[in-house]
């Protein structure tokens, strides 16, 4: 399968109109054959005004970045800015919401430093997804965003914003995501999906914190984000985002787990696989779209039940071809010849491995990362 590369520069709107110019006829036949129309009733269009109104707010340069994709693609924005709402997915289609799952695995050790992430979605977004190479001018700093530029490589949905799949940064940054079913959805928060594209303009851990934390706006639903930066490769950080049911403080709550780089002093044998508080990790971890620190907040789904206790059987890995066969065992990977998905009617589009130590990126489309051979794509994650 096929993954364009589409390349972008200039201010947001303009970037949005490039993108949505290149990838015109993609989008209008995505929005042909999978209509998104959740404007059926009153308080649906409330909720939609409600997160157009807290973006608007906070991030206006993202708006005008989705209105751009709108004009290239000959789409209205509300179709557009509706595909970012997965809010609004869990409020109105839970049970689709449910079938979203990816899976990523970590290893930090002396010898490997990987990410590696398993990129699945429902049957019916098989085909439409394409990678962005973009350098967004904010000529105009404003709302939350004040630095004078983005420039960033993203894995991308149809009319969805860049961040919500796998992605890296000019300042080496690079983060993967598993999309959470959280059983408290805000209608007053900034939709999870801006939260995720703000993160893409970090430029160190402490920012990248700061961004999350969003205090003034908080988020509206539940996700969990992986991040490493270049600069220190010897940490990768997972952002477990997350409602209660009431909060006090309007900010994001998120738990932080830090997994380190084990070495001589962290034998093996004590290296934990499950962690149910915010000590470090070290050496190896997993996520499978549930929230490991505070599992009330979600609703786990039976994949995900299923997708971590097979990893937790499993054998330990010890170099990155170890997390490529566990990513494509087929306990973990849905083949998109299975065109009809599996029980949870989704499907494997892509995986992404992140090797840190060498700094580049390999995406497979077209086969198990397991069968050897040349990636379909391989990017250098300093190249910009």
């Amino acid at each position: 399968m096929s993954l364009p590369i589409i390349k972008a520069t200039g201010t947001h709107y303009e970037v949005g109109r490039q993108i949505g110019t290149q990838v015109k006829q993609l989008l209008q036949r995505y929005f042909e054959t999978v209509e998104k129309d959740f404007l059926k009733t009153d308080e649906c269009h409330k909720l939609y005004s409600g997160y157009l109104k807290v973006t608007n707010d906070n991030y206006p340069q993202y708006v005008e970045e989705l209105q751009g994709i709108a004009d290239g693609a000959g789409v209205s924005f509300e179709k557009i800015f509706m595909s970012n709402l997965y809010e609004l997915v869990i409020l109105e289609r839970k049970s689709e919401a449910m079938g979203l799952r990816c899976t990523d695995v970590f290893l930090n050790t002396e010898s490997t430093q990987v990410i590696a992430h398993n990129e699945d979605a429902l049957s019916k977004e098989c085909g439409y997804s394409f990678i962005v190479d973009v350098c967004c001018i904010n000529d105009r700093p404003r709302g939350r965003l004040l630095v004078p530029e983005e420039r960033f490589v993203s894995y991308c949905y149809p009319g969805a914003l860049s961040g919500a799949a796998f992605s890296y940064n000019s300042d080496g940054l690079v983060t993967t995501v598993n999309y959470i079913t959280g059983k408290y959805v805000k209608k007053d928060r900034l939709p999870m999906s801006m939260l995720l594209r703000a993160s893409l303009s970090a430029s160190s851990p402490d920012h990248l914190t700061e961004i999350i934390r969003n205090v003034g706006s908080g988020v509206g639903t539940a996700v969990s984000m992986n991040a490493a930066f270049l600069s220190n490769k010897d940490v990768v950080y997972i952002y477990e985002i997350y409602n209660k049911e009431t909060d006090e403080r309007v900010q994001t709550n998120f738990k932080l787990i830090e997994i380190k780089k084990r070495n001589e002093s962290v034998p093996t044998e004590s290296v934990p696989t499950e962690s149910h508080s915010s000590e470090p990790v070290y050496g190896y971890y997993y996520h499978c779209n549930q929230l490991r620190l505070v599992p009330d907040a979600c609703d786990a789904t039976i994949s995900s039940q299923k997708r971590t206790e097979f990893l937790e059987n499993s054998t330990l890995p010890q170099t990155k071809a170890d997390l490529c066969n566990i990513l494509s065992h087929p306990r973990i990977w849905r083949p998109i010849e299975s065109m009809d998905g599996h029980e949870d009617g989704s499907l494997t589009l892509a995986c992404a491995i992140f090797d840190l130590a060498n700094e580049n990126l390999e995406v497979y489309t077209s086969k198990r990362p397991s069968l050897g051979g040349i990636p379909d794509i391989t990017l250098k994650l300093d190249n910009f």
